[in-house]
């Protein structure tokens, strides 16, 4: 019913349009490290069943996993993030903290998964621990599972 009733919300402007295009055109511009970058891609490569750098919990529970245009997308929202909070640049909590929202949609779990009702939020969570931050000392696989 507050979805599909008949009252609707008042929308009200905030910005401009011209505002919106330039806070865009800025996010696009925020500078990302090439190991931010390429932990993006490893975290999506992760997500990919039998592929190069695929995480175990990917091949036991996923059909398929995010594409290329997810890394991008997963880069793009962490500019968007690290700007809205004043950041000069995308850094590794920007990436971890968007990676349930960008990859949700996008990996497709398998019968096993479905069966065993296992959520594609805690599949994306054991991803963010069994792939490494560049440069952060390495955990035993004890301390990454807890």
């Amino acid at each position: 019913q507050a979805t599909t009733g008949a009252s609707s919300a008042r929308l009200e402007r905030v910005v401009s349009r011209t505002q919106l295009l330039a806070y865009q055109g800025l996010t696009r511009r925020v500078p990302v490290s090439e190991a931010v970058a390429g932990y993006a891609v490893d975290l999506v490569r992760a997500t990919r069943p039998g592929g190069p750098g695929s995480a175990e919990a990917a091949g036991r529970w996923l059909t398929y996993g995010g594409s290329v245009r997810a890394a991008q997308f997963l880069v793009l929202a962490g500019k968007a993030r690290a700007l809205s909070r004043g950041q000069v640049h995308v850094g590794y909590a920007d990436i971890q903290a968007l990676a349930r929202p960008v990859l949700r949609h996008r990996l497709l779990r398998n019968f096993q998964a479905e069966a065993e009702q296992v959520q594609i939020g805690t599949l994306i969570d054991e991803l963010l621990q069994s792939v490494p931050v560049p440069g952060a000392p390495e955990q035993p696989a004890s301390a990454r599972s807890a």
